[in-house]
């Protein structure tokens, strides 16, 4: 028995002055809040955290971006007064459980107990359960599994404070009993935290900026604090991970807002993007993830998605930077920081760490580990084919040949993993069975294959780096410092060779002089001169400093190492007019050296706030880069008109030139921003004459809108139209992103309407399903050899999942959602009815035609998948229920290269409900159905299938000691398959029961008998015909029993088996055992 306990949930919202100290944290008014649910606004517009101390109820926000008096206003929701004064294991005080005839159960909501000393004492409260399960299925090997849950929080005395959770849902054990590995959990938290110093443990989030735009940071699974002392303070860290830190940068393409495919460091694609580790930058700016904001990540396939907040063109600079794994390594993270504050005269701070691989040897063989020990590189290839009797390939002329049904004879068979290689011989396919291999091609038809794979595996050698640094800030007053930082690192690219190849120490440094607030009559001036040398065998653990170099300097690769740059910046603040920035840089690196000018004004000026120039040129061996970015904006009450202009001219590449105009309007309730851009993009032309030739135009709107009225309806509307044309061939885009949502919901009104429509274009590949064998009872589908397909069975061999194939296309995507309702329950003098209606559109196709997702055609190979779904229900409610609804579906699915599969259906239907006393219950539920399944790449899958299905049930409820369900079910399917009628006919009887022996012992049970008649000619029925039960008779149990040993220990035993024709005597056992602490 399990129970679950539902928490209070209460929104609330502060508003909070920014205080410009150190630790840039905001204190909220409530603890306990919920992560999820906080949005941080700064003159409305969302500003980004770096942590939430979801306990404490702080905030973390990016270190010295926001300055004194800016007023943040974070909406969020909380528990309130969830967490019980008294504390302890409360469960334990519960009273025993005595039933009593023709008496209900009344629960307390509140149950005081009776505390000894030492739980009167204790200020910790605790909770949770732990099991272990046995699961022996009828095939394949047995598992021993278990699970672990557990919440903390409390005062340990002293002003320490101590919370915590622990939960794993599905931990895997070893022969042993033990957990494998603390990765494996699903979620570990503890903190301990006192006014001087704090410590988390479990899954933890490590970073430490030692410098601006210098920072360390790494998901882990260990250990690490923060104190303070005096005027030290620090933090530490020691964990493990698999984690690898790695910055890409992608250059946008026009109509493609995603996805945008992450690599890893050696461009492997096998990789898994750890949860939360990214942050994408487009143009130097910042995005939010969230489908409501500007990009989603498939964290599984590594994958990037731009919304239609944010429009994708060929100009758009991506920046990702982002940790994942690739399953080679575990690795060692450990090391910390430690700072000295001076205060008047300036601070003092050092650090050291190190992250390195952990090597086992287990599982390599011999010349595997060899090769490994004497490798001169960083990457080495290892075979992953080996001989097997039952291989499905076989190795003819140095070429592997896939052969699953054995037609080659007298050669060798092998078993062959395929990995993803820029450089490979084989491409991936598709079976007819929709099962995934890999085929040879020859090296001049290599190029028009956009994956390429090989049978080996790239692996890293295990590496070694260390890193530290030290830093001093001398302050001369309040407006004057001089900072340096020293830092160095020792980088081994392979720890278990004996010959350290191109292995070495590097070191950086960097001087800054800065002088802040230097008033002169009404003007402010500042300035800044620095210098910073990073020689090419240094070699950083975080990020240092890569989105400048994307942004000011324009360089799409990032220089880590092997560069000077030196940089005067001064700012010139004049009150009530604006801010003046002028800067000079210079960058070199071993190949290439560049010299930069800044200058950007902005005014400040309340009419024309927001307005600016911004102007940079950067001086490249190949010419001089321009870019000049401006805007005038007049503040006219609620009006705001502004006016753009972009220039950006990249030597012997191209020349953009855009103008714009747009109009902002807000208040309490209306929020309007809208625009139209032109633009014209220039080429050089190297082989003709190197001449400039225009090469496309743009016309480019948007809008978006938002409103919140007081009688409830709610709008989202964001949409941008792209037109543009190149003038060379003709080629023309035209395409539109929108996100629209419509809401009403009004306490006082039974009507609720939610409206979604999105609509996107992107340039993928082609998708396919493919099945992998697992093993009987281990899948969710099972294969139907009469039709060739899979068809969806808990208790089936095979496990889907989803491959890109072909070549990239254009692609648009949209998706509907409407739900309305009409509720009058709970209103007088209205009858107790309930009308809710739902209706969903997906669509995926080279040209948006809602059309074709409302009547998709079988023979249109351009379409990808549509589908269509409206349901209509009316339901009434009083002593007793009655539900009546239609449902229609269209689904075109062509997801199989081979050809398309059509299913269209609809159903209607009718539920009833009678309760007759306290003790018996009838429920009767009838539908009737209509399908049609067709198939482009065979006659042989087409079927039709009409029928109706009843199902009656007797329920008896007697003295809350017995439960008791039995059911008579009757159905009949008749249509054709491929031009072969058919009829079947069912009959059934179910029976649950649930009877409780006595107060410790509780009996669950369900027997299933049914039998599927058809005529003697038949020989199976389409899948979907009498809910899927096979011919002949069917018999399936399920018996479940519980002991409640005391009021913190359980046990369970379940049997579960079927027999019919599609099962012979298949039996599966679970035993489980359940503590409460």
């Amino acid at each position: 028995m399990e129970v679950l306990i539902a928490l209070n949930v209460e929104a609330f919202s502060d508003t909070i002055t920014f205080s410009g100290r150190k630790n840039d944290t905001l204190q909220l008014s409530k603890r306990l809040i919920i992560s999820e649910s906080v949005r941080v606004f700064m003159d409305d517009k969302l500003v980004v955290v770096e942590h939430i101390d979801w306990i404490n109820g702080k905030i973390t926000i990016p270190k010295g971006r926001y300055s004194h008096e800016n007023k943040f206003i974070i909406h969020y929701k909380y528990y309130p007064n969830t967490f019980p004064i008294s504390v302890g294991p409360k469960w334990k005080y519960l009273p025993s459980l005595k039933i009593k005839k023709n008496s209900d159960i009344k629960i307390s909501p509140i149950i005081k107990p009776k505390l000894n000393k030492q739980s009167k004492n204790s200020k910790i409260f605790s909770s949770g359960n732990i099991f272990r399960q046995l699961n022996m299925p009828e095939m394949g090997s047995s598992e021993f599994s278990g699970g672990l849950q557990m919440q903390l929080i409390g005062n340990m005395g002293n002003e320490v404070k101590i919370s915590g959770v622990l939960s794993d849902r599905n931990i895997q054990l070893d022969q042993n009993g033990t957990t494998t590995s603390i990765e494996t959990l699903d979620q570990i938290y503890l903190n301990i935290s006192h006014p001087s110093f704090s410590a988390d443990a479990g899954n933890i989030m490590y970073n430490h900026e030692y410098l601006k735009d210098h920072s360390i940071e790494r998901k882990l699974v260990g250990i690490k604090n923060k104190f303070s002392a005096n005027s030290w303070n620090g933090s530490s860290v020691y964990a493990g991970s698999r984690s690898i830190f790695h910055t890409l940068t992608i250059q946008g393409e026009d109509g493609v807002q995603g996805p945008y495919v992450l690599y890893g460091k050696n461009g492997e694609r096998e990789i898994l993007v750890l949860s939360g580790t990214e942050k994408v930058w487009v143009d130097g700016k910042e995005q939010v993830r969230g489908h409501n904001y500007d990009y989603t990540i498939n964290y599984n396939s590594a994958e990037v998605f731009f919304t239609p907040n944010i429009l994708i063109h060929s100009q758009s600079d991506i920046l990702i930077e982002f940790q994942y794994t690739n399953f080679n390594y575990s690795k060692l993270f450990r090391g910390g920081a430690v700072e000295k504050d001076f205060n008047a005269n300036g601070k003092l701070s050092f650090g050291i760490f190190q992250e390195s691989d952990q090597w086992n040897s287990e599982g390599w063989n011999k010349s595997s580990i060899d090769l490994i020990n004497n490798s001169k590189n960083e990457l080495i290839e290892i075979n992953t084919y080996s001989l097997h009797k039952n291989g499905d390939y076989v190795f003819i002329d140095s070429v592997f040949i896939y052969d699953p049904d054995f037609k080659i004879k007298n050669e060798e068979r092998f078993k062959v993993t395929f990995y993803y290689d820029n450089n490979g011989e084989y491409e991936r396919l598709i079976s007819t069975k929709g099962l995934a291999f890999y085929a040879f091609i020859p090296i001049e038809e290599r190029s028009q294959t956009s994956e390429l794979y090989s049978p080996y595996k790239q692996f890293e050698t295990p590496k070694n780096h260390k890193f530290g640094y030290i830093q001093s800030n001398i302050l001369f007053g309040d407006k004057v410092s001089i900072e340096g930082t020293l830092s160095g690192s020792q980088f081994d690219k392979n720890k278990l060779s004996s010959q350290k190849y191109n292995n070495g120490n590097g070191f950086s440094r960097k001087v800054t002089i800065k002088a802040d607030s230097l008033e002169l009559g009404d003007a402010v001036v500042g300035f800044k001169i620095s210098n910073w040398l990073k020689d090419r065998k240094y070699k950083a653990i975080g990020t240092e400093s890569n989105l400048r170099q994307q942004i000011y300097w324009n360089e799409r690769n990032i220089y880590e190492n092997g560069i000077s740059e030196t940089d005067f910046k001064t700012e010139i603040k004049i009150r009530g007019f604006g801010s003046t920035i002028f800067e000079k840089s210079l960058l070199g690196t071993e190949q290439k050296s560049y010299e930069a000018t800044y200058f950007k004004q902005k005014v400040t000026r309340t009419l024309f706030e927001e307005s600016y120039i911004d102007v940079k040129h950067i001086k490249k061996e190949n010419g001089v880069f321009k870019k000049a970015n401006s805007r005038f904006n007049a503040q006219l009450k609620k009006y705001s008109p502004f006016v753009t202009y972009m220039y950006e001219f990249n030597p012997q590449d191209f020349e953009l030139i855009t103008y714009g105009i747009g109009l902002n309007y807000g208040n309490k309730y209306k929020l309007l921003e809208s625009g139209i851009n032109l633009r014209a993009n220039k080429t050089y032309n190297e082989k003709l004459d190197k001449k400039w030739e225009l090469e496309s135009e743009d016309l480019i709107g948007f809008i978006n809108y938002k409103t919140k009225n007081k009688n409830g309806w709610k709008n989202d509307v964001v949409y941008k139209k792209r037109m543009k044309i190149y003038n060379s061939n003709s080629k023309f885009f035209n395409y539109s992103l929108s996100r629209i949502r419509l809401n009403y919901k009004n306490s006082i009104s039974p009507f609720k309407w939610d409206f979604f429509f999105k609509t996107e274009k992107s340039f993928s590949r082609q998708r396919a399903v493919v099945f992998d064998s697992l093993g009987l009872g281990l899948g969710n589908y099972r294969y139907d050899s009469n039709y060739n397909t899979y068809v969806s069975d808990p208790n089936g061999s095979y496990q889907s999942y989803i491959l890109n194939v072909g070549e990239r296309q254009a692609i648009s995507n949209a998706e509907l959602k409407n739900r309305f309702i009409i509720d009058f329950r709970g209103r007088n003098g209205y009858p107790k009815i309930l009308l809710r209606s739902n209706t969903k559109i997906d669509f995926e196709g080279p040209k948006l035609e809602l059309n074709k997702a409302l009547k998709p055609s079988l023979i249109d190979t351009s379409l990808i998948r549509t589908l269509f779904t409206s349901r209509l229900e009316l339901e009434y409610y009083a002593k007793d229920r009655v539900l009546t609804w239609i449902e229609i579906q269209h689904l075109l699915n062509g997801y199989n290269p081979s050809g398309n599969e059509l299913n269209k259906g609809w159903n209607v239907g009718v539920e009833l409900i009678k309760h007759y006393d306290s003790i018996i219950t009838i429920q009767n539920k009838s539908k009737y159905k209509s399908k049609i399944i067709s198939s482009s790449l065979t006659i042989n899958r087409n079927r039709v299938i009409n029928g109706w299905w009843n199902e009656s049930h007797f329920l008896i409820e007697k003295d809350k000691m017995l439960d008791m369900d039995i059911g008579i079910i009757i159905g009949r399917d008749y249509g054709f398959i491929s031009d072969d009628s058919f009829v079947a006919k069912a009959k059934g009887l179910s029976m649950d029961s649930r009877i409780f022996i006595n107060k410790n012992l509780r009996l669950q049970s369900r027997l299933e008998f049914f039998n599927v008649a058809v005529a003697d000619n038949i020989k199976y029925l389409p899948p979907e015909a009498l809910n899927g039960y096979p011919i002949n008779n069917s018999i399936r149990t399920n018996t479940r029993l519980n002991y409640f040993i005391n009021k913190t220990f359980s046990m369970s035993l379940s049997i579960n088996t079927i027999n019919d024709n599609r099962y012979k005597n298949l039996k599966s056992i679970m035993g489980e055992a359940r503590a409460h602490f």
